[in-house]
Parts: C-alpha cells; sequence; structure tokens
C-alpha cells in the first residue's frame, strides 16, 4: 500500500512496528558486552512490548494489541497517509483499490477504515448501476 502513488511512502506511514524493531534489537545488542566474542544473531521478538509501551509513552493507547505470556502479537493499527486534493470519486476508487490489497490478505482480518467510508461505499455501489 505504500508503494501506491496516492500515498506518501513509508517515511509517513505511521507504523510502530519499524521503531519496535529497532528498540528491541538494540536491547539484544546491549545485553552483550562489547568485548564478548558472541557469534549470536538477532532474532526479533515480542517480548519487549511493554517496555516499549512504557517507554514510548503508549501503554494506554490501542496501537497494538498483545498477549502477555508469551508475548504474542493480537493486533496493531497502522496509518498510511495519503495526499493530494482529490474529489469525492477519487478517493472512493482509492479506498476501492486499498481494500483490494487488503482482501488478498484476508487470513490477516485486516481492516480498512476511512472517516467517509460510507459515502465511498455509496460511490463504489452506484458505479455499477447502468440507467435505462
Amino acid at each position: 500500500m505504500e508503494a501506491l502513488p496516492e500515498t506518501y511512502g513509508p517515511d509517513w506511514t505511521q507504523l510502530f512496528l519499524r521503531d519496535y524493531l529497532l528498540f528491541d534489537k538494540s536491547l539484544f545488542i546491549d545485553t552483550f558486552d562489547n568485548d564478548s566474542n558472541t557469534s549470536l544473531s538477532y532474532l526479533p521478538t515480542f517480548d519487549n512490548l511493554e517496555k516499549y509501551a512504557n517507554e514510548r509513552g503508549i501503554n494506554g493507547m490501542k496501537v497494538f494489541n498483545y498477549h502477555s505470556n508469551p508475548y504474542q502479537l493480537k493486533s496493531f493499527l497502522f496509518v498510511i497517509v495519503c495526499y493530494g486534493k482529490r474529489s469525492w470519486h477519487d478517493r472512493a476508487y482509492f479506498i476501492e483499490k486499498i481494500r483490494a490489497i487488503t482482501d488478498k490478505y484476508s487470513q490477516y482480518k485486516v481492516t480498512v477504515f476511512d472517516y467517509d467510508a460510507t459515502i465511498f461505499d455509496l460511490i463504489i455501489t452506484v458505479k455499477g448501476i447502468n440507467y435505462a
């Protein structure tokens, strides 16, 4: 979705996961002394989600949902930032394009939310009606 021409791309997408992985990796690196000759390689875990949320001040927000024993990510939120002053019609078809992408990954139970989605749904529905 970030590669679509209507979006600003990954630099503007609000996705905690990228920042979390950097955070998790830094904790992994910090656990080893610089003088050690360890050959262990980093494997991402969700073991530090609670610490991440507390340090970022987002522990009360619904950015992600997880089980703490064992740490398992259940759901998360991300925001894709788009640009351009488009018409209602263009915006409706953009939402339809996003939904087509998420439909390909139905196993992840992705929900697309846009404040104006009810209007977009009407526009998308009406497009298929042929007038006699």
